[in-house]
C-alpha cells in the first residue's frame, strides 16, 4: 500500500484533477495526498498501521485529522472517487457520550445533578450498550443540546430521523 499508487489511480480516473502528494521521508510519519476537482478537495492521510484517512470537509485544515479511515487502497480509492464525483463531504467522526460530556467540561456528578439522577447512573449510561432513546435524549438535553438522529447510507446520502417519533412522543 502506498499513497503514490493511490495518487496514480486517482490521476488516471480524474485527468482534470489537481493531485498533490506530500510524502514524508520518515516511514512512521504521515504522508498526505490532496486531490482537487473543480472547487472540491479531498485530502488523504496515509500512516503506517493506521491506513488511509480521508477528509473533505472545508472546516478541517490540512493535517488536522481525518473523518473516515480505510484499511486498504481499493476502499480508499472508491471513497475518494465517490466524494469527488458527488462533491460531498466526509462524515465527521462519532463521539461517545463520555467524550461529549468531557468536551462540554462536565463531570459525571455535575451531569447527574442536571439530570436529577445519581452519578452511578450516569456512569452506567456512558458504559451502556443498549441505551433507550429517551435516556439518550435526557443526557443530550442535560448537556444543553438537542438530540438529532441520522441514518447514513453507503452512497453518502443521509436522512434525519424524527426523534420524537422514535421515543413514542407526538
Amino acid at each position: 500500500m502506498s499513497l503514490s499508487t493511490l495518487r496514480d489511480k486517482l490521476a488516471k480516473r480524474f485527468p482534470n484533477a489537481v493531485v498533490d502528494l506530500d510524502e514524508s521521508p520518515n516511514a512512521n510519519a504521515s504522508s498526505f495526498l490532496n486531490v482537487r476537482l473543480n472547487d472540491h478537495s479531498v485530502t488523504v492521510e496515509w500512516r503506517q498501521k493506521r491506513g488511509f484517512g480521508v477528509s473533505s470537509r472545508p472546516d478541517i485544515g490540512y493535517g488536522e485529522g481525518v473523518d473516515e479511515t480505510y484499511s486498504n487502497e481499493k476502499d480508499a480509492v472508491k471513497r475518494v472517487a465517490g466524494l469527488l464525483l458527488s462533491q460531498s463531504k466526509t462524515r465527521s467522526p462519532a463521539v461517545k457520550l463520555r467524550e461529549l460530556r468531557e468536551a462540554i467540561g462536565l463531570s459525571q456528578t455535575e451531569l447527574a445533578e442536571r439530570m436529577a439522577t445519581q452519578q452511578a447512573s450516569v456512569s452506567k449510561i456512558e458504559q451502556g450498550r443498549d441505551l433507550r432513546m429517551s435516556t439518550l435524549n435526557s443526557v443530550v438535553e442535560a448537556l444543553g443540546g438537542k438530540l438529532s438522529v441520522a441514518a447514513r447510507f453507503p452512497d453518502g446520502t443521509e436522512q434525519r430521523l424524527d426523534v420524537t417519533a422514535l421515543m413514542g412522543e407526538k
